[in-house]
């Protein structure tokens, strides 16, 4: 019976360690696939706005909330994003990402491998997180007005200035550029 517990015990240690490994091959193998202008970071312990958007205060910052489970989410990164972010180049715009974790069952590869491999499709520059989906939903606490009937939902675009403060909490998604250019580019005569 010694044995046998020992042998148990042996076994799921390897298991475990190759686990710990291919999870961090994978992350590795994903990351070098980024372009270089596009920045990651896990911010799992994140719990408030705050804390990311400190970071780009001075500038207008377009936030793209979503999760890793959300199809058109990158699609938006990956088709929409690029024209965008090549358009204000030479603006004072940040183009920050937020992604949430998912809920739903990742059987073979875990979130932060997942939400890689997705990035990895994509030419979206700038910065991105990937947070807890308590976090997620607090985001959309601050940005969801339900009393003027506005529902949560995957992508989710709010813009912030450059105190840190959301003024516009339903921006244009990318892929609605006429909309979105109008948004931004008023935002920008104003603060001339």
């Amino acid at each position: 019976m010694k044995k046998l517990s020992k042998i148990l015990l042996i076994t799921f240690s390897i298991l475990f360690v190759v686990i710990i490994i291919g999870s961090f091959s994978a992350n590795k193998y994903y990351e070098s696939k980024f372009n270089k202008e596009i920045h990651i970071e896990e911010a799992l312990e994140v719990n408030d706005l705050g804390q990311i958007l400190d970071k780009y205060k001075g500038s207008l910052v377009y936030v793209d909330h979503s999760s890793v489970s959300c199809g058109p989410c990158f699609i938006e990164l990956r088709d929409y994003a690029p024209q965008l972010q090549a358009r204000y180049k030479d603006k004072p715009i940040k183009f920050v990402y937020i992604c949430s974790e998912s809920n739903y069952p990742l059987k073979t590869v875990s979130n932060s491998v997942l939400w890689r491999r997705k990035l990895a499709t994509t030419n979206a520059k700038g910065h991105h997180y990937l947070v807890n989906k308590e976090f997620s939903l607090k985001i959309f606490k601050q940005t969801v007005s339900e009393d003027k009937g506005e529902v949560a939902y995957y992508p989710w675009q709010f813009i912030v200035d450059e105190n840190g403060k959301i003024i516009n909490s339903h921006a244009a998604r990318p892929s609605d550029s006429n909309k979105l250019y109008q948004q931004l580019d008023s935002l920008l005569l104003m603060r001339k």
